[in-house]
């Protein structure tokens, strides 16, 4: 199952840095977003799934990371016949297990987000592209 998940994963792939190794997330066209952790001992790596979670929706196509606040953005394209996608907020624990937030509605098949927050003006919001 590793290696399908690995197989799948789309360019999008988000890193967190703890103190000995590095936290990833990639999302893949079946529908999930994973957490991967990548350690190094020496000159050897070792990439291993941590975390699944379908809650992004059914075709997650862009990911954003807010690591200060340990929050990923996800924007789901959707899937046809339907109208829409969704922009889905998840938490990240500590283990870096996923969990819904909240979720909207956005345009069909966008491919790409990205998500700004002005932390002066307090303005927040996001852009999507097809």
């Amino acid at each position: 199952m590793h290696s399908l998940i690995l197989h799948f994963v789309l360019p999008t792939l988000l890193m967190v840095m703890p103190s000995s190794a590095s936290q990833l997330f990639a999302a893949d066209s079946r529908g999930n977003v994973s957490t991967l952790l990548l350690t190094e001992n020496g000159n050897k790596s070792s990439l291993t799934v941590t975390s699944v979670t379908a809650d992004c929706g059914p075709n997650p196509a862009s990911l954003n990371l807010d690591y200060q606040n340990r929050i990923l953005y996800c924007l789901d394209r959707g899937r046809a016949p339907g109208t829409e996608g969704s922009l889905n907020s998840l938490r990240i624990a500590a283990d870096g297990s996923l969990s819904r937030i909240a979720r909207v509605s956005a345009p069909f098949s966008g491919v790409a987000a990205e998500f700004f927050n002005d932390e002066e003006t307090g303005v927040r919001g996001y852009v999507s592209t097809s």
